[in-house]
């Protein structure tokens, strides 16, 4: 045996990959990693210093996990994808894997990538960095090369042939050359590492994997071409475990082995079945005892290459080998979800267990230090997944995280967070003050080149008074600044009435000398806005810290102390209602005049008995903008709008609230509004004794119900088709087959709603006839005549008829779907333009397309207007990039748009969306699409359309 190349004196037992010779283990043990460079790859090699990868990988993934609970859709169609309930307890790690990063919602987008979106400003470089790369995690089967103990696995991808070296120290400890392993690898830093995610695949798989895998990637690929390689691999994951799952269902479940081979246990039970709980439990708990007693005997890179035992009986490596048994007392623990107690091995090796020091006080970290930035981040993105409304609360939260770096991260979300980032920036910063960062905040308030909402969030959290604002704000700024601040204070205490307690704290952040002039800015604010300053200012009477102002808020408030809080209100609301259409749905419009002769106005769009669509409010609208809205509204709902009381309004919308399990983001506001009014009780007509057929087809013929008040072809998708015209006993059949369905709640319903809506109309007899008709259906569903008369009226083929003039869409689309999602345009140009047309076009054909499914199984409002946007987006960047479009290749676009869920709609887009170029966009005066003239963004930010007559 050659000498040590290192020493030359001793023999050179281990092969040294860094000097290409043998080398001893005293040489090795002392000058690896100091005097020699050691690879990575080395499995004697151990890096000196902590390393934090694992634990910065692993909080990355608690933070994906936690927020796919905030995305339970999507959530759910992936889980539906991989195989819902029968995914089996072998697949279980895949299928969390797939959810996160692999499946794809309509826009093209993982989870990981809406997380990025959303929350990126709150993660640290290296937490960052590992999301980067988990957006492309790679999926493959893998073949283990070599094992290099508690360091790395040599690896090849199977389906391409890349070898790499992924560094994973707990894989090695149960992983044998020649293991198969579906597993998903990422890239962090230049190093491979597997995302924690593993299936072992038995050998005799191989082919059918690889296989299954070779033919999704080459459908994929043909089916998107331009898709990456990342997106491709994460979309064969669902037919490899489909094969999979196949192969087994007739066979013998996968087995567990150990490194040697050796099969530890089925998991399947001794009549097939998969075990239970308790007994996976019990099979893990053997597992881990197996492992820990053949890894006693193995050599241990961290042990200076000698085995447990042998360490034991060193000194100086005892504390290192307790270090070991404890971490993996506590990694068995962990995985097996109970404690995990090894004190048979401290016996057997003859070493004392580590005493834990006793907890005391737990510390406060230091502002300024990297753990206290680490916790200010933890703290405000846990506040973002669950909002405090008490302000109090709120403010304490952010203080025990450390204000400092509270503060400083908060400014990072004002800088690069997104608008919702941005906005809770603006509610927080105010609390705890500028601090440190004022200098940071001063430069955004400098900015010109950047958005108002920016510099007025900065304006809001530097305070009001602040003496360098000035030098850096003209008038025009601050009428600007101003008004957006107030119009928001306003949106705010609709959306959280505590919220007025940030009167007060503004006032408290005042030196006492400019408190009198902010709180005249204030209250100038409160007039126009017409809010009662009882409400307003009834905290700040409280607060000792304002008596300087007490008697001035006296006078404000003591005028209007006979009169109730929300008289100013009430006096000068008005509210409206639609009729019901024949998905279930009604428009609630309310309106409060201002005292500066405008109005703020909030719409609702609600199911009858069901939950909150969609809506909006605005403030600062003329009286003809009002008038104009009500038309419109009363137009796209196919119904007149008839006057109601504020309170009954309110009580509808609680209602509506109360049964809405995720409230979109752009409806707070307006619900707010509502809630200004106390509840009110909704008029209940007398049902007539009886109401025939014959009495509610008359009604039926009338202009509220004559568009809307049928079955369509989604109601009647699984009912055999009728003759013409439909006859009784088809009629009776399918009244039958559809009162097992969510139909009948849905019909009792609207019936309801339109007895209540006639009756507010001054018709009682059409009200009695429609409360006889909610009873009577709800009754017996079968032999309702309402429903009767509704069969008879069906339209199967309604709705797929596309009239150019529906595709302008209608104000309350175009300006739900600009807010939404292009509020961050501040110079829209002609590409912005096309996209807020396109969009809105492709919600009306959407919502055609829906139609053919059951109403009460179209998907919600929100939900159509994202994948709406999404196929907008992509046709307005092809047409504006190839004015001479390609038309199959426009029907392509729509298709990678729409995904696979919803790709039986690109026909219809397809048709519809060349209807609307060439009928509307070829001779629009914007000309969006070629070369834009003055006007776009006069016409991008109205709510109708350049052409709408």
């Amino acid at each position: 045996m050659a000498k040590c190349a290192s020493c030359g004196a001793r023999k050179g037992k281990r092969e040294c990959p860094a000097l290409g010779a043998g080398i001893c283990a005293a040489c090795c043990g002392q000058k690896r990693g100091v005097q020699i460079d050691c690879p990575d790859e080395c499995g004697f090699y151990v890096p000196r210093g902590p390393d934090r990868s694992v634990e910065v990988f692993d909080r990355v993934i608690e933070k994906l996990v936690e927020f796919s609970k905030s995305r339970p859709s999507m959530m759910r169609e992936a889980v539906v994808a991989f195989g819902g309930a029968d995914v089996q307890s072998w697949e279980h790690v895949i299928a969390i894997a797939y959810t996160i990063y692999g499946h794809r919602d309509a826009r093209g987008r993982c989870l990981a990538d809406i997380y990025h979106e959303q929350r990126a400003a709150l993660l640290s470089r290296d937490q960052l960095a590992v999301l980067e790369a988990l957006r492309e995690a790679r999926f493959s089967l893998f073949e283990v090369r070599k094992v290099h103990l508690e360091t790395g696995l040599d690896i090849v991808d199977l389906v391409d042939g890349d070898a790499m070296f992924v560094h994973e120290k707990e894989g090695t400890r149960t992983a044998a050359a020649h293991d198969l392993l579906l597993t998903w690898v990422v890239s962090v830093g230049g190093r491979h590492v597997t995302s924690g995610a593993a299936a072992r695949i038995m050998r005799g798989n191989r082919a059918l994997v690889l296989d299954t895998m070779r033919d999704a990637l080459e459908r994929h690929r043909a089916d998107h071409p331009d898709a990456p390689e990342h997106v491709a691999r994460g979309a064969a994951v669902v037919p490899v475990h489909r094969a999979l799952r196949e192969r087994h269902a007739d066979g013998p479940a996968p087995e567990l082995r150990n490194t040697d081979g050796e099969t530890l246990a089925s998991l399947a039970g001794p009549d097939g079945d998969d075990l239970d709980p308790g007994q996976l439990a019990e099979l893990d708990r053997e597992i881990g005892v197996h492992f820990v007693r053949h890894w006693l005997d193995l050599e241990i890179p961290a042990l200076d290459g000698m085995t447990p035992r042998q360490a034991a009986r060193v000194p100086r490596m005892r504390e290192a080998l307790v270090d070991l048994v404890d971490g993996y007392e506590n990694t068995l623990a962990h995985q097996l979800d109970e404690p995990m107690d090894l004190g048979w091995v401290y016996e057997e090796l003859g070493i004392e267990r580590q005493v834990a020091p006793t907890p005391g006080p737990e510390p406060t970290p230091a502002p300024d230090r990297p753990d206290g930035l680490e916790a200010a981040r933890e703290a405000i993105e846990r506040l973002m997944q669950a909002p405090i409304q008490d302000l109090e609360k709120l403010t304490h939260v952010l203080t025990r995280a450390g204000t400092d770096a509270s503060r400083t991260v908060l400014v990072d979300l004002v800088e690069r967070g997104s608008g919702i980032q941005e906005d809770f920036a603006a509610i927080c910063l105010p609390l705890i003050g500028p601090g440190l960062e004022r200098d940071r905040l001063l430069a955004l308030v400098r900015d010109r080149s950047i958005c108002v909402h920016r510099r007025i969030t900065a304006v809001m959290a530097l305070g009001p008074g602040d003496p360098d604002l000035e030098q850096y704000m003209d008038e025009e700024d601050y009428d600007l600044i101003d008004g957006r601040i107030f119009d928001r204070l306003f949106q705010t205490i609709l959306t959280d009435p505590d919220g007025l307690s940030a009167i007060s704290q503004l006032l408290m952040d005042q030196d006492a000398p400019k408190r009198p002039e902010v709180l005249e800015r204030i209250e100038r604010a409160r007039r126009v806005l017409v809010l009662p300053p009882s409400v307003l200012y009834g905290q700040c009477l409280q607060e000792p810290g304002l008596a300087d102002l007490h008697d001035r808020l006296l006078e404000l408030v003591s005028p209007e102390r006979t009169a109730s809080a929300a008289a100013p209100a009430r006096r000068d609301a008005t509210a409206l209602v639609s009729s019901c259409d024949g998905t279930g749905a009604y428009q609630l419009l309310l309106h409060v005049e201002r005292r500066d002769g405008r109005h703020s106005v909030a719409s609702l769009c609600v199911r009858a008995g069901g939950d909150v669509r969609n809506g909006f409010s605005m403030t600062g609208v003329t009286r003809e903008r009002v008038d104009e809205l009500v038309e419109r509204t009363a137009s796209s709902s196919g119904s007149r709008l008839v006057p109601m009381e504020p309170e009954v309004a309110s009580t509808l919308v609680r209602d509506a609230v109360d049964v809405t399990s995720s409230m979109p983001a752009d409806c707070a506001a307006a619900v707010g509004f509502f809630g200004l009014f106390d509840a009110g009780t909704s008029p209940a007509p007398t049902p007539a004794a009886s109401v025939t057929a014959e009495e509610l087809s008359s009604l039926l013929e009338r202009e509220a119900y004559m568009d809307a008040w049928f079955f369509d072809g989604g109601d009647l998708a699984d009912i055999e088709p009728p003759p013409t015209p439909a006859s009784r006993s088809w009629i009776e059949r399918a009244a039958r087959t559809m009162a097992s369905t969510p139909a009948r709640e849905s019909v009792v319903a609207m019936a309801r709603h339109m007895a209540m809506w006639h009756s507010l109309a001054d018709e009682p007899a059409s009200a009695s006839m429609m409360a006889a008709a909610a009873r009577m259906t709800e009754d017996d569903f079968a032999t309702s005549p309402l429903v009767h008369v509704m069969l008879a009226n069906h339209h199967p083929g309604h709705g797929q008829d596309i009239d150019p003039r529906w595709l302008l869409g209608d104000p309350v689309q175009r300006r739900s779907l600009r807010a939404r999602f292009l509020s961050s345009v501040k110079r829209p140009r002609g590409r912005a333009m096309a996209e807020l047309d396109m969009s809105v076009a492709s919600f009306v054909l959407l919502l055609q397309h829906f139609a053919s499914r059951p109403s009460y199984a179209r998907p919600p409002e929100q939900d159509v207007e994202e994948l709406a946007h999404e196929v907008g987006r992509r046709v307005a960047a092809y047409l504006t990039k190839n004015r001479g479009q390609d038309e199959g290749r426009i029907h392509e676009v729509i298709e990678r748009a729409l995904g696979r869920t919803h790709r039986d709609a690109a026909p219809h887009l397809f048709e519809g969306l060349l209807t609307y170029y060439y009928t509307y966009c070829l001779r629009c005066p914007v000309d969006c699409f070629g070369s834009p003239r003055r006007g776009t963004a006069e016409a991008f930010n109205s709510d109708v359309h350049p052409l709408e007559p």
